[in-house]
């Protein structure tokens, strides 16, 4: 699936003839500790908007940016992927990529089926619509300034006692 979404971002940048930049691509295993080691590095670079490969990315995204003061969608617009149940509750809104279930679900117990009668199968193509919701809006004017997060611990230097 992951591999699928990659590929259908890079087709649509060429399709649209935006520029591939794997510096704007980021992995990472764990959820939050990746959102708050990628989303400086996308701010820096002039990014205005992510594309997240799924939902619980997106929401974390948006927590990070919270806390550091980056507003969403003024200074940097935030799409998911899925249209988990949870997304039309966070805040702001989260746009996102949804697939249908009830098709998700009848192609995996075709799948399922073919693969119990030893049926060979390919593999099979859903579409995807956008769900606009208040996360993404147009490309900020000015570029965006990074502050450290808010619930950071400050260093504290000790005091030498004799």
């Amino acid at each position: 699936i992951m591999q699928a979404r990659y590929n259908a971002y890079l087709n649509s940048l060429e399709k649209y003839g935006l520029e591939v930049n794997s510096d704007y691509i980021g992995i990472g295993y764990y959820v939050a500790e990746s959102v708050r080691v990628h989303i400086p590095k996308l701010i820096e670079q002039g990014v205005t908007a992510i594309l997240f490969s799924h939902d619980a990315r997106a929401v974390a995204a948006l927590t990070e940016c919270r806390d550091r003061g980056i507003r969403i969608p003024q200074d940097l617009s935030i799409i998911g992927f899925d249209d988990l149940p949870m997304t039309e509750y966070t805040d702001p809104a989260l746009t996102t990529i949804r697939q249908d279930r009830l098709s998700l679900g009848k192609c995996g117990y075709y799948a399922m089926n073919c693969l119990l009668n030893k049926v060979p199968i390919g593999s099979i193509t859903l579409r995807a619509t956008l769900v606009e919701r208040q996360s993404t809006g147009p490309v900020p004017e000015k570029p965006l300034i990074l502050k450290a997060p808010k619930n950071s611990t400050p260093k504290i230097k000790s005091k030498k006692t004799k």
